[in-house]
């Protein structure tokens, strides 16, 4: 056995001796997750019997799929296609030239005609491997596969036992064929001028094309073949052979001694091992024991890495291959072979608020990728199969009619894979890195874990994914293509996208603490980035490919056997040179170096556009500009809109990497550094995408896939889609407030309407805001000077649309117009009070009127008064309970009216029942609350409507019967209802447009009013203030005892509003703006002007600072827990333009959400340039606002009672509006809820955690194949508790063993459950667990 040593010397790893080839996982992927294809895959494998994982993206990829049979292979510096035309075997071996080699100039349409565009090798069959008899129909089989190459068998008709087996290995210096049976001949595509004999075993070949090659003859042991045997003039051998027949081509005459010398060494096997001490060994084994070592042809990176003396570089004649230069002859018995989230957390702290959002981002991300079934992933990516036939994961979007090659860039036929799925493992390791408890989440482990194991399995212990489906251990770097035939072999593109696989290997190893996976992703990495920076990005002196070639300075698309100046998606100097800088991460520095950016800038990007509103300029600004001058980079992406960055590089991002490499070229001022702080530019010029993330609907939507919301989930690779039947679609986003709109961004790609209106609504009524064509191109439209809530873009064509992405922008220097809400103050009645006030809809000023009597308990008594005021906001009576809570409803008149449209703070949607008596909607509060207060905005407004309460959402009890009415009606209760569920009942079909209820924790304050009155009605709280600024003589007071401060300023970009303000410059936002160039001012003539900041929880506050703008000789500090009722915090203070007045409040101040400041004395105006709120513990402190568990009532349930009945449910999709999913709990058998095709699932909550005994399933008319029971005490993590059970026709029982609060039922081709009955026992003394939050119902 021989092998080559190949040290990795700038790889510093540890010392030892262990094997880097460990198994990342032994076990099948996890098929709730990868599940098992329902359809018929394309291009299946196809002439190999190799058992289990296959090979996709290696050289012989193209002779194990049907279609691919007829074309080459290239294994390097030969290149080899079978031929059967003739009936008989014949192997065709094609070694051309360099001056043989095809050049295509360009034009001036594309690269210039003094450079080469692309240059290719043609198949021409010099010599071949043939023999005098006919060969099978079946051709050539592949019987052995390894990580440099196979075996492929010819065999003879059935029963001739006659056989051919070629072992094909890349660098390979012969070609060979061991023959049994067959009568060898030698042919070719040119003449055949001399077959000459030198001696027993080798003959001379000379074809008329000039190509001189010797042949080979040797018996099983490796002795050459004697005299007996001679071929014929025509190539025939003169009886047949049992043995090996061998090729080689012969450059120069002292060629021929060194072939002679290694003649007898055949290749026959090659095996990889890799060490932690970055030791490289290629073990070569030979088919006999001879003194002889194997000669092979290694590239110029490999030459550079050889270590040891056990291997020798030959004099033989360097072979060009197709591509990557020339190859020299090696022998030896041995050779061995020598980002956005991380800045943030950079700038702020690992535990910082702006970090964790970020990585919680990513939580989310990857939960719906290996837990898509949570109902925030509805229209979540397809997901993958586990493709046991090839052995891998595949994008289900490919096991369609439309074929593996055309979905989801050819991810079905393993295309790709080390480039999109590098994404996934690099933002994974990030995410552990900022939220460690994440390495223990095997969920996500197993996720990532399974991705790697897909394209960089480093084990044959693991039989379920090949060993390196993408990375080539000879060539050095990855390929693509997959099982997609390819004439001109497989290819690879983007560069840097396969390093950010490395890279994402080595940081996942890292993270998790794994070194021998780190250090086998360091060692890939340093071996890709050499390679890359030796073959594909070009330097001047580049001496690998022609020189005309060179000039282009990017390979381009690198086949085999071809390489083009081009990409796959266009011709473009841009995208020829973006796509080898993306995506932008520390590892892209391993392989640009100053040198080649320099030779790349000065002769090729500087000379193009180079657009500010071209998304590639910011990618090739970055990626090149920045790396040898990166002052002028930062100033040249500054000027740039974040709107224009390329989508998968943020501004921010951008910046910071431009002026994080000042300090390593060009030495840049320190200004440069310093811009990229809190205050710098960067920060100033941010622009915030309102869209993001919001509320979106629309007129209609393809699929699930395509759903409205994918145009705003900031991705450029999802999008929204209408039917195509609809002639008039339109979209539409709730930006959550009224802002002052700057621009909004469109991309439709290639199907775009031929035009289509921008509108906008801050009420009912749409104003259009701008007109424009269709276009492909990334479009913004200017809307300056506009308002508005709600942004609409209503197409004016129909058919197959698609608009990838709709972001909204706004302009920051013009402030909203604030509005104000009429003051209602509501008649009392007795002790129990309800009184119910309407808001018309009607924009007219109205008197109280109409006082109409309805039907109430006993003790209370209804006034409803019809009073001024618009419809189109929300009256505010202190925060929404409702808001997002999950809800449920009797039923549902569309798809585009379901229950939670009730409570999503968007007045333009609404829930709507089908046309029936006795409708009703529920509300889980999540807690238990004293209401004080229900508002309804009715769409179709009822007779009549009950108010109900109820302990445990299920029995439930009468608060209040109104009659309905146009408008706002508000029911306000005297005392609070004490509940957490609230439901409202219609006695005729209505809908819903928004539900809100009001109320505080019990015990936390009394019932608010709805005037917003400034003398509070709570004790004072005492406090101290210090003074420090402009003043000639501040004054301090003693402080308070606070504890430790933490400096995050809780105020800052949190909710605000004020009594009035100054327009455009004065507006209360910029009060928590973090500028202190920026003011809020309230309006001239407002005798007490006060504003309040949010700080979204509740926080034990420490200290408020106020830097004033002007004068104000009395103001007054009050807190809040529901911004209604305020408690004031004393003494007074005063200060005086400029200053920054401190107040520290005592240590015993409770915990507080709302903080307002009341000017009682001032100047013209009040005037505040910023507002400092900082706690004790900082933002961990902040708790939630509500307890999430209630007392377990005194009747519990037993296991003979059905638990599930009329409880919480959500289903993965229903068929009619009359089979949803509650349907399935409402102990009906005359009901049902019916899923979609597919693997379908429902879920019901039982409001507690059970011990359950058995579940009880009713069946509807459709069955599924199998079905799965599974337990979660959080609706998101799934445990299987009942696994592939079979359905029976009626009714069934399983029994189930388990203690949960969420049961679902996972449906094999959908289902339909006419009633699922649940019996178990309570676990604990509350109906709310603590293990998890409850999610909202949607």
């Amino acid at each position: 056995m021989a092998a080559w040593f190949i040290v990795v010397l700038s790889v510093p790893l540890a010392a030892g001796d262990n094997s880097l080839l460990h198994p990342l996982a032994l076990e099948r992927p996890d098929a709730s997750v990868f599940p098992l294809p329902a359809q018929a895959r394309h291009l299946p494998p196809f002439g190999t019997e190799v058992d289990g994982a296959k090979a996709t993206n290696k050289f012989w990829a193209n002779w194990v799929v049907e279609e691919g049979r007829e074309l080459s292979i290239h294994a390097m510096p030969y290149v080899l296609r079978y031929d059967a035309s003739t009936g008989q075997p014949n192997m065709k071996v094609s070694r051309a030239s360099s001056d043989a080699r095809v050049m295509q100039y360009g034009d001036s349409e594309t690269n210039g005609g003094e450079k080469i565009r692309y240059y290719f090798s043609p198949f021409v069959s010099e010599f071949g491997l043939s023999a005098l008899e006919v060969a099978s129909q079946e051709g050539q089989t592949i019987v052995k596969e390894g990580l440099f190459g196979v075996h492929a068998e010819v065999r003879g008709p059935s029963g001739t036992g006659r056989k051919i087996l070629f072992p094909i290995y890349s660098g390979m210096a012969y070609v060979s064929g061991f023959y049994t049976g067959f009568t060898p001949k030698i042919s070719s595509d040119r003449a055949l001028l001399v077959v000459e004999r030198v001696s027993n075993g080798i003959w001379r070949l000379l074809n008329n094309g000039g190509k001189e090659f010797r042949l080979y003859a040797l018996d099983a042991s490796g002795a050459f073949a004697d005299e007996s045997f001679d071929f014929t003039a025509q190539g025939t051998m003169t009886k047949a052979f049992e043995g090996w027949i061998r090729l080689a081509e012969v450059q120069a005459p002292e060629d021929r001694d060194i072939l002679d010398f290694h003649a007898a060494a055949v290749l026959v096997d090659w095996h990889l091992e890799l060490e932690a001490d970055g030791l490289i060994t290629y073990r070569f084994t030979k088919d006999a024991a001879v003194p002889k070592q194997v000669l092979h042809f290694a590239y110029a990176h490999h030459q550079k890495l050889l270590a040891g003396n056990t291997q020798v570089v030959t004099q033989l004649t360097p072979l060009a291959p197709p591509t990557k230069g020339l190859m020299k002859g090696v022998a030896g018995a041995n050779c061995s072979v020598a980002y956005t989230c991380l800045m943030l957390e950079k700038y702020y702290g690992k535990e910082h608020s702006h970090t964790q959002s970020c990585a919680n981002l990513l939580i989310r991300g990857f939960q719906c990728l290996y837990a898509p079934t949570v109902p925030e992933c509805n229209g979540a990516p397809l997901g993958l199969y586990y493709d046991e036939e090839w052995h891998g994961v595949a994008s289900r979007e490919g096991f369609s009619d439309i074929g593996c090659r055309n979905a989801d860039f050819g991810n079905a036929c393993y295309n790709d894979h080390h480039y999109h799925f590098s994404y996934y493992v690099v933002s994974a390791a990030v995410l552990v890195k900022l939220k460690p408890e994440f390495a223990q989440n095997q969920d996500l482990i197993s996720f990532v874990d399974t991705l790697i194991r897909d394209t960089a399995n480093p084990s044959v212990q693991d039989t379920h994914f090949p060993q390196f489906r993408s990375f080539d251990w000879f060539d050095l770097h990855s390929w693509s293509r997959g099982v997609i035939p390819s004439a001109d072999g497989k290819d690879q593109e983007s560069t840097s996208e396969e390093l950010n696989l490395l890279y994402g290997i080595h940081l996942w190893g890292m993270v998790l603490q794994r070194e021998p996976l780190r250090e086998l992703g360091t060692t890939m990495l340093t071996l890709c980035a050499m390679t890359i920076r030796e073959f594909f990005l070009m330097k001047e002196d580049n001496p690998h490919h022609p020189e005309d070639f060179v000039t282009n300075h990017v390979t381009g698309i690198f086949f085999q056997n071809k390489v083009d100046y081009a990409t796959w998606f266009g011709w473009r100097y841009d995208f020829i040179h973006g796509i080898q800088m993306l995506p932008v991460t520390p590892a892209l520095l391993m392989i640009r170096t100053p040198e080649f950016c320099r030779q790349q800038w000065d002769n090729i990007l500087s000379r193009l556009p180079l657009s500010p509103t071209d998304p590639w300029t910011s990618l090739l600004v970055t990626g090149t500009l920045a790396i040898i001058e990166p002052e002028e980079a930062y100033q040249r992406l500054n000027a740039m809109l974040p709107e224009h960055m390329d989508d998968g590089l943020t501004w921010a991002w951008a910046l910071y990497w431009s002026a994080s490499l000042s300090g390593t070229a060009g030495a840049p001022s320190t200004s440069l550094v310093s811009s990229t702080g809190s205050t710098g530019a960067a920060e100033e010029r941010h622009l915030e995408n309102l869209a993001l993330y919001r509320l979106a609907v629309a007129s209609s939507e393809l699929s699930a896939d395509f759903a409205a919301a994918r145009a705003v989930d900031g991705l450029f690779v999802t999008r929204w889609s209408p039917t195509v039947a609809e002639l008039s679609p339109w979209i539409s986003v709730d930006l959550g407030a009224v802002h002052a709109l700057s621009h909004v961004v469109l991309l439709w790609g290639e199907f775009y309407p031929s035009s289509y209106l921008l509108q906008g609504a801050m009420a009912s009524d749409w104003t259009t805001l701008a007109v424009a064509l269709g276009s492909s191109e990334l479009q913004r439209l200017d809307v300056h000077g506009t308002f508005a809530r709600w942004v609409r873009v209503q197409c004016q064509s129909g058919g197959d649309l698609r608009l990838w992405e709709f972001q909204v922008f706004e302009d920051a220097e013009t402030p909203v117009i604030s509005t104000t809400e009429p003051s209602t103050t509501a008649s009392t009645a007795t002790t129990s009070t309800a009184a119910t006030t309407a808001t018309s809809q009607a924009q007219s000023t109205t008197s109280v009127s109409d006082v109409v009597t309805t039907v109430i308990p006993e003790t209370t008594t209804v006034v409803t008064s019809t009073v001024s005021g618009p419809s189109t906001t929300t009256p505010f009576y202190g925060p929404n309970l409702a808001f997002q809570k999950p809800v449920l409803s009797s039923s549902f008149r569309s798809a585009m009216e379901h229950a939670y449209k009730a409570v999503d703070g968007d007045l333009d949607s609404q829930w709507a029942s089908v046309a029936m008596n006795d409708q009703w909607l529920w509300v889980d509060l999540l807690g238990l609350y004293a209401v004080n207060r229900i508002v309804l905005l009715f769409g179709d407004v009822p007779q009549q409507f009950v108010l109900q309460t109820a302990p445990d959402g299920i029995k439930w009890t009468d608060l209040a019967t109104v009659n309905g009415a146009d408008g706002f009606i508000s029911t306000e209760f005297s005392p609070p209802a004490l509940t957490q569920w609230i439901r409202v009942v219609c006695q005729t079909a209505c809908s819903i447009r928004e539900l809100t209820i009001h109320g505080d924790v019990p015990g936390a304050s009394t019932a608010p009013t709805t005037s917003s009155t400034l003398s509070p009605t709570t004790p004072a709280v005492s406090s101290t203030q210090e003074v420090t600024g402009t003043s000639s003589s501040p004054h301090t007071t003693s402080s308070g005892s606070t504890g430790t401060v933490n400096r995050v300023n809780l105020a800052q970009q949190r909710p605000v509003l004020a009594s009035s303000q100054q327009l455009p410059d004065g507006h209360v936002s910029r009060m928590t703006d973090g500028l202190l160039n920026t003011q809020w001012a309230s309006a001239v003539g407002d005798a007490q002007p006060w504003a309040w900041v949010d700080l979204l929880g509740l926080y034990t506050v420490a200290e408020v600072a106020v830097h004033w703008a002007a004068d104000a000789a009395e103001y007054e500090i009050q807190t809040s827990l529901n911004g209604v009722q305020w408690t004031p915090i004393s003494p007074r203070a005063s200060a005086l333009s400029g200053q920054t007045v401190r107040t520290v409040f005592p240590g015993n101040t409770p915990a507080t959400q709302w903080i307002r400041i009341v000017c009682l004395s001032f100047g013209p105006t009040c005037s505040i340039k910023e507002l400092f709120v900082y706690d004790v513990a900082g933002p961990d402190s902040a708790t939630t606002a509500a307890p999430v568990t209630t007392a377990l009532p005194a009747s519990t349930a037993a296991p003979a009672e059905n638990v599930a009945l009329n409880k919480p449910v959500l289903a993965s999709s229903s068929i009619l509006p009359d089979e949803f999913a509650s349907r399935a709990v409402d102990g009906l058998s005359s009901t049902q809820w019916r899923s979609a095709a597919g693997d379908q699932w429902i879920w019901v909550d039982l409001l507690g955690r059970y011990t359950l005994d058995h579940v009880r399933m009713q069946w509807g008319n459709q069955l599924p194949s199998s079905f799965n029971l599974e337990t979660s005490f959080n609706a998101v993590t799934w445990a299987s508790a009942v696994a592939q059970q079979q359905p029976e026709s009626t009714s069934q029982r399983v029994d189930i063993a388990a203690t949960t609060q969420w049961l679902r039922v996972y449906c094999t081709a959908g289902c339909s459950i006419q009633e699922l009955q649940v019996y178990g026992s309570p676990a604990t003394g509350r109906l709310l667990a603590d293990e998890g939050t409850a999610p909202i119902l949607v």
